[in-house]
């Protein structure tokens, strides 16, 4: 047997640098290569995750929207994929989660243009666990004028739960500009007897906040 004994000839001038080149071009690939295939898995999280809402398939919802509400540079659908978490969530009846989810979006992305949307899922969330002087804030945080509206309608669906007159008497003490409050509170006392009721406090309510038209 004859052995052909190799030699690895030094590389010159040229050739070092075309060989620093060619090693640039393969990792400049590879790393594009692996951002494109990252942004894709983000995608396709989204898009499958928006389906199974979109079905009303909640559970699945959140399982496929997860790896997409991950809080990466390099993922652009993050906030959206959180929300649509979160909302899937709360209508899936896991409460906690969504609150986590939609408290989450309020820290890492205050600026991100629905947050007025999460700052209304926020307070749903608080009125269903009856600290209703946060899901007041969450509202008072309101522009949109269509969400003020739902906001008003929210209120006054959650305060209407509220026995306590005395309750809801401390929270327009603390917000005494809320006209929700206002008609809550006219509410429970128009529902007491004549005998009982505080003719005086409603008719300041029905003045202070101009409340008449509500009950003609």
């Amino acid at each position: 047997m004859i052995l052909v004994q190799s030699r690895l000839l030094p590389l010159n001038g040229n050739s070092m640098t075309k060989c620093k080149a060619l090693i640039f071009l393969i990792l400049s690939f590879g790393a594009i290569f692996t951002l494109s295939a990252q942004d894709s898995e983000y995608e396709q999280a989204y898009v499958n995750g928006k389906e199974l809402f979109r079905l009303k398939k909640y559970k699945l919802a959140m399982n496929a929207l997860e790896p997409a509400t991950t809080r990466a540079s390099d993922n652009p659908y993050k906030e959206y994929a959180s929300f649509f978490y979160a909302v899937a969530a709360y209508r899936a009846g896991n409460i906690y989660q969504a609150k986590n989810m939609f408290l989450q979006i309020r820290e890492f992305y205050p600026d991100w243009e629905k947050i007025e949307e999460v700052h209304f899922w926020l307070a749903n969330v608080y009125f269903k666990e009856e600290r209703y002087a946060e899901a007041l804030a969450q509202l008072q945080m309101l522009d949109d004028n269509n969400l003020k509206q739902q906001g008003s309608e929210m209120t006054l669906h959650f305060l209407k739960e509220v026995e306590s007159l005395k309750k809801l008497k401390e929270l327009l003490n603390e917000f005494p500009e809320n006209r929700d409050v206002a008609r809550a509170i006219a509410d429970k006392i128009n529902e007491q007897s004549m005998m009982t009721r505080d003719v005086e406090l409603l008719d300041s309510l029905m003045n202070t906040y101009n409340l008449k038209d509500f009950y003609q």
